[in-house]
């Protein structure tokens, strides 16, 4: 049995804020937030750095409304809100140091439309499976952020990442099954799954069924950035 952690973002659950993943993975915490015209996602200036990603419906940031699968990295010298009529928002928390926070603020804020992000291929997937890279390596320090989506019949062949800990998040549509060192795990939609550190893993799609999903890596080390920039070949 692999020891792996997965939190689903079910639609009985009410508007607010869960901590998906709690302590789970080291340089980070995982929320998702379901926000409503009864629930507004508020910040304010602290020390933490966090992506946020519209899983669904659209989301006003500061005044102007996003589109669902909108990417947005706020400053963190700024107070911001994030209010809609109905919409579920994944935030990673990034536990980085000051030094780190530094270096990356003066990128920020920024805004990333799905549309525009830069597909890549890779050996494990197959020709029609479209990968997408969000957040390229050097964006932000020991992380990485893209997403992968397909039909079935297909699958990610499985592989592993010795210096990257790891999660999965499943977007609406997807119902499919993922690999985690031998153990097949069902993996429904709007799912956080733990890929731990050093396990194997893959995603198995049956006839008819649909697979999108985020990938978020953190690094070990910088020395990490050297896979990124072998395995992800940019079309």
């Amino acid at each position: 049995m692999i020891n792996t952690e997965f939190f689903k973002l079910n639609d009985t659950l009410r508007s607010g804020s869960y901590n998906a993943l709690a302590k789970i993975i080291n340089s980070a915490e995982i929320y998702l937030h379901k926000i409503d015209n009864e629930y507004e996602l508020k910040k304010q200036k602290n020390s933490k750095l966090s992506i946020f990603f519209i899983v669904e419906g659209e989301a006003g940031f500061n005044g102007k409304y996003l589109p669902e699968f909108t990417t947005v990295i706020p400053s963190t010298n700024e107070e911001y809100v994030f209010f809609s009529k109905r919409a579920s928002i994944l935030e990673i928390e990034l536990n980085l140091c000051k030094e780190q926070i530094k270096e990356t603020s003066e990128k920020l804020p920024l805004i990333i439309k799905y549309s525009e992000t830069r597909a890549y291929k890779e050996d494990c997937k197959s020709e029609k499976t479209t990968s997408r890279m969000i957040l390229d390596d050097g964006v932000i320090p020991c992380f990485a952020m893209g997403s992968v989506e397909t039909c079935g019949p297909d699958c990610v062949a499985e592989h592993e990442h010795a210096n990257v800990d790891q999660f999965f998040f499943s977007l609406p549509g997807t119902e499919t099954y993922l690999t985690v060192s031998g153990e097949k795990l069902l993996f429904p939609e709007k799912t956080a799954m733990h890929v731990p550190l050093g396990s194997s893993h893959g995603v198995a799609v049956d006839e008819g069924a649909k697979l999108h999903y985020l990938w978020c890596d953190f690094y070990l080390d910088e020395t990490t950035s050297d896979y990124i920039k072998t395995a992800h070949k940019f079309i």
